[in-house]
């Protein structure tokens, strides 16, 4: 599988009197793709043009410039992996199967966001995130033979809204003592297989830095998501406990870490599936609870060597189209994007 993307990208930025500044950027992207393999038969070829534009606009609320405005817009496109295009079914356990869909589509994403950041520390963030041709998995129940089996496969949403509030709290309650906040809440919609859905939200991280000595230090994380839909599936709530020790040493050339990962080994989910079903060669609907463990007890071990070769440098970036599928921590995304 070959992806060819060209793509032409100019931006443009501007300092004003009152000390507000704009940023805005234009980027024109062809994508060409296609199978090379003989063995894979039927994956559609991607053949695309499109533009992607973005914004920001800071106005500062104060002269001292700690209390600020900023206002964002930006496209960004999300394609397909090749291992979801290929239209093989495999099993995954006795009654349950994955199945690629050699006609997925990109998906592209319009985010609009303003966050306010005050005293230059703490950020509020309100934005919408509206996807076309959303990504996602949906399951399907199929009969083969005389047995009820589920189907996963790869599929383009026909709607996909995110509408979220975002806040990230630093506070260093003593020297030795320093914690992280980051919580985000909003509506999720999505509609899939003539199946639309709405839920209410919310995730939250909560890190806690301790330094024991000038070079050891103690760290205690905690992360909740509440019950969350995608596509046509609800997932339950779940949370992680993580915890370890970092020591650094050699005039900070090494740096040992000593972890555990979900503590409490609490990385079950359980997901509420509905979805279209065939019986007997007339569709209907069905709905199931898949439990499963996702994630495991760790316990883990590291030592990293720090050095510098040369002289320090910077590299400017080049900004892109491309979108992530994995929600950070920042203003910008989604509930469970």
């Amino acid at each position: 599988y070959t992806e060819n993307i060209a793509a032409l990208y100019g931006s443009y930025s501007a300092s004003f009197k009152n000390k507000m500044s704009l940023s805005v950027g234009l980027r024109g992207e062809y994508t060409y793709a296609t199978p090379l393999s003989n063995t894979v038969t039927g994956i559609d070829k991607q053949d695309y043009f499109s533009f992607f534009p973005n914004a920001n606009l800071s106005v500062p609320l104060n002269k001292k410039e700690s209390h600020t405005l900023i206002f964002s817009y930006s496209r960004k496109i999300n394609r397909p992996w090749y291992s979801n295009l290929i239209p093989r079914r495999e099993a995954l356990n006795d009654n349950m199967y994955f199945e690629g869909n050699p006609h997925l589509k990109p998906a592209y994403s319009n985010d609009y966001s303003i966050s306010w950041v005050f005293k230059k520390r703490y950020n509020l963030t309100l934005g919408v995130q509206q996807v076309d041709d959303a990504l996602s998995q949906v399951i399907t129940s199929e009969t083969v033979g005389d047995v009820n089996v589920l189907v996963i496969r790869p599929a383009n949403l026909q709607k996909n809204n995110n509408f979220y509030m975002n806040l990230n709290v630093p506070v260093e309650v003593t020297p030795w003592w320093k914690i992280n906040a980051n919580l985000m809440g909003g509506l999720m919609q999505s509609k899939a297989q003539d199946i639309q859905q709405e839920q209410w939200a919310f995730m939250g991280n909560l890190s806690n830095t301790f330094t024991l000595t000038k070079n050891l230090y103690y760290s205690l994380d905690g992360r909740y998501r509440s019950p969350m839909i995608q596509s046509t599936m609800k997932m339950l709530g779940s949370y992680e406990v993580n915890t370890g020790f970092k020591y650094s040493f050699a005039k900070n050339k090494f740096t040992a870490n000593v972890y555990i990962n979900d503590v409490f080994n609490s990385g079950k989910n359980r997901i509420i599936a509905i979805g279209s079903a065939t019986r007997n060669g007339a569709p209907s609907q069905f709905r199931t609870d898949v439990t499963g463990q996702w994630n495991f007890r760790r316990l883990g071990l590291s030592l990293r060597y720090n050095f510098k070769s040369g002289k320090e440098f910077r590299v400017k970036s080049v900004e892109t189209g491309e979108g992530q599928e994995n929600n950070s921590g920042k203003g910008g995304g989604g509930l469970g994007q």
